[in-house]
């Protein structure tokens, strides 16, 4: 029973670790971006379909959810306080006014625009 806590634990430590790597791969991506994104301006993280659904662990997080430090703890982790950070779902596609921000979104791996004239 004891070799099996042990593992379990093991396992759930491998888990964590995956997802604090996945965050700032996410985190490193998504900071470019920001450039575009005028002062009092709008980030917009749009999840993936493939990431919507119920998290019944918190070792198995999946899309933008990754980024668990709020909206506002994000922009203030990414050194853009000024910026609205918007977290939503597959299905939101409301276009940004037109200058005001970026919506991001993830292909696999990759971060990228929600709106192919967006690519930098």
């Amino acid at each position: 029973l004891f070799v099996s806590h042990v593992a379990a634990n093991q396992h759930k430590a491998t888990l964590v670790r995956r997802n604090g790597d996945r965050s700032r791969e996410l985190m490193n991506q998504v900071r470019p971006w920001l450039s575009q994104v005028p002062p009092g301006g709008v980030l917009r993280l749009v999840h993936p379909l493939e990431s919507q659904g119920t998290e019944y662990s918190i070792f198995l997080v999946r899309g933008f959810n990754l980024l668990g430090e709020g909206e506002h703890g994000l922009a203030r982790a990414l050194g853009r306080p000024d910026v609205h950070i918007q977290v939503v779902g597959a299905g939101t596609r409301e276009p940004l006014p037109s200058g005001q921000g970026v919506a991001l979104t993830l292909a696999g791996d990759r971060v990228v625009p929600v709106e192919p004239e967006r690519v930098p």
